[in-house]
Formats: C-alpha cells, structure tokens, sequence
C-alpha cells in the first residue's frame, strides 16, 4: 500500500489517502466476488430497502432525497424531527474479521462460500511503501485516533 498525498500539510495523517497496490488477477476476482455477493444479497432481500451505499441505481443523492422527504413530511405534520449523522468513511478499515464472518453465516452463506472468505481474509496484512519511516513516527505521534495506528499497523 502506497499513501498518496491529498492536500493539506505533510505531517498530518488524515492527509494521506491509502492507494492498494493489487495485481490485475487479484482486482478481477475481487470484482467477480464482489458482483456475487451484490446479487445473494438482493436475491436473499437481506439488504434494507433504503440502503444506498453499494447497491445500483442508489447514490448518495437518493437517500439525501428520502431524508428530506421525512423532514418536510414531518413539519408538514407538526411532528418533532431529528436527524444524526455519522462519519463512516474509514468504516471499512475498522471492520472486524470474526464479526463479518459470523455474519455470513447469518444471512445465509453455504460452507463453501463461508470457507472460501475465511480463507481469503485470514492473515490479511497491509504493508506501505514510498514514505519515510521518520516521518511516519512524526505524523503517528501526531495522531488523535489509535484507529490509526492500528490501520497501518495490521
């Protein structure tokens, strides 16, 4: 994994955006695995009817809409409203393996298919390249969040 600069100052972590290095083969399998598993998890209806993230024809403007639609419905209605919103940008990065696998064999994943992503997510490690050991220190000690540390780390 490579750390391309965003923009902002050199030595401040969440300046850099991780780029994976994966060879062709590796890319194509993951998007022949990645089209499955789209289409177990819409045969199965496991998905929420609402979720936008990842699914086709659903894009960030479309929940935006939906949510709007319940603010106004709701103040059309005199009711109280709320809304949360929560940053899951570095979501993916955080997930934990035993958690996701045990979700697979919730929604319904055959043994084949279960020990197939076992495999595939068993000893996953990332390593960097292209930056400066001294300057990492420097940009880790800088760090507000372990998340971080452990990203770069496992």
């Amino acid at each position: 994994m490579t750390l391309l600069h965003k923009g902002g100052e050199t030595d401040i972590l969440n300046s850099y955006r991780p780029i994976s290095k994966l060879s062709c083969l590796a890319k194509i399998l993951e998007s022949l695995v990645n089209d499955q598993l789209k289409s177990f998890l819409s045969a199965h209806s496991i998905l929420c009817t609402h979720q936008s993230g990842f699914t086709e024809k659903h894009r960030t403007i479309t929940v935006a809409t939906l949510v709007l639609n319940d603010v106004i419905s709701a103040l059309d209605n005199k009711k109280h409203c709320a809304a949360l919103f929560i940053d899951l940008s570095e979501a993916f990065d955080t997930v934990d393996h035993t958690l996701l696998l045990k979700k697979l064999l919730n929604i319904g994943f055959d043994d084949v298919a279960f020990n197939w992503f076992q495999r595939y997510l068993m000893d996953r490690q990332q390593f960097m390249s292209n930056l400066n050991l001294f300057r990492l220190q420097k940009m880790l000690r800088k760090a507000q969040s372990l998340d971080l540390y452990f990203l770069l780390c496992t």
